[in-house]
């Protein structure tokens, strides 16, 4: 009895481990022309561009003429309950600017990004579509 009470309790603790890294993946970018990573240092969230689908277009290029590629797009994420991560900044990195923003997952597991200016009622929200 006391071994079956370990093997759950162990069980228990992995599952909740695992929970916590769901937001963990590649997922594609609004438009599909592109992929991003998400991972973790420590607690804290980032993500990165991995891939562009047209590396030539003005949207895969940095002000100063630089491709985006490998650009961090989300840094700085920290969860602060289940299934919501914020304290971040979502960078622009086109435009180089960036916003606070807030991130979660939705009902599909996609990672939803919403990114503003002050408060979060006036901002935009895009869905990043996980790759399965």
């Amino acid at each position: 009895m006391k071994l079956l009470s370990v093997l759950i309790l162990s069980i228990c603790c992995t599952l909740t481990s695992l929970a916590q890294d769901d937001i963990v993946g590649s997922y594609w970018t609004p438009d599909k022309d592109g992929k991003i990573k998400v991972y973790k240092v420590g607690d804290i969230v980032y993500a990165k561009l991995t891939w562009i689908k047209d590396m030539a277009s003005q949207q895969s290029k940095k002000p100063n003429g630089e491709s985006t590629l490998g650009s961090i797009l989300l840094t700085g994420f920290v969860k602060k309950k289940d299934n919501l991560w914020s304290d971040g900044y979502i960078v622009d990195p086109t435009k180089e600017k960036k916003y606070s923003g807030k991130l979660w997952l939705d009902e599909n597991n996609n990672l939803v990004a919403r990114g503003f200016i002050g408060i979060a009622l006036l901002g935009k929200t895009v869905v990043f579509e996980r790759i399965k």
